[in-house]
């Protein structure tokens, strides 16, 4: 995606006034200036970020609407129209050259960033299955009911599946209880846990 620049062999010649000069388009102004975009139709350029942006009336509707194709005037040093059509780098031309740059970042696109936070979902909701299971699993191994006789909040006895899920170590990520709020810790904090428990 970006600005069309065809490199043909020849660009067409443009007479000027009742002089024999013919002038015409050169390639190389696409390395110079990466904005210009060439119509082969019209034997013009255009400015590829102002036409895709612009939201104005233009400024220069040369580059916009009509397509510029005074070739004699470009190497006229700072009266060179492309020179003046960028303009400050407040001008309008900068702003829309911007907007066209943050455009074409891929990692910005929504459909990138969608797919980026649902992949992260993916995985702590993997995290989450994992860690279920390997409670389910120690749980029948010990022959030890999902839940206690008794679900008061002070009995020692409530909920096993859930008092070993905050326990189990999945990977790198233990989630324990804490004063009622999930903490996540790492292997090796866990690893510091359970000594200074043992000790």
């Amino acid at each position: 995606m970006g600005a069309y620049q065809p490199k043909l062999v020849e660009y067409p010649r443009t007479k000027y006034g009742s002089q024999t000069q013919h002038r015409r388009f050169q390639y190389s102004w696409f390395d110079k200036f990466r904005w210009l975009e060439y119509s082969p139709e019209k034997d013009a350029i255009f400015c590829f970020p102002c036409f895709i942006f612009e939201n104005k009336s233009p400024l220069h509707p040369a580059f916009t609407t009509d397509g510029f194709n005074c070739w004699k005037k470009v190497n006229d040093g700072v009266r060179c129209p492309f020179l003046i059509h960028v303009g400050t780098p407040t001008s309008p031309h900068s702003n829309d050259v911007q907007n066209c740059e943050e455009l074409m970042k891929v990692t910005g696109h929504i459909d990138k960033v969608l797919n980026a936070q649902s992949l992260e979902e993916v995985q702590k909701n993997r995290l989450r299955l994992k860690a279920s299971i390997e409670s389910v699993r120690w749980l029948s191994l010990q022959a030890c009911a999902f839940r206690g006789h008794d679900e008061a909040p002070t009995s020692s006895n409530r909920e096993l599946l859930r008092q070993q899920r905050s326990g189990v170590s999945c990977g790198c990520v233990v989630v324990f209880e804490h004063n009622g709020e999930g903490q996540v810790v790492t292997e090796l904090e866990n690893v510091e846990f359970c000594q200074r428990k043992a000790s």
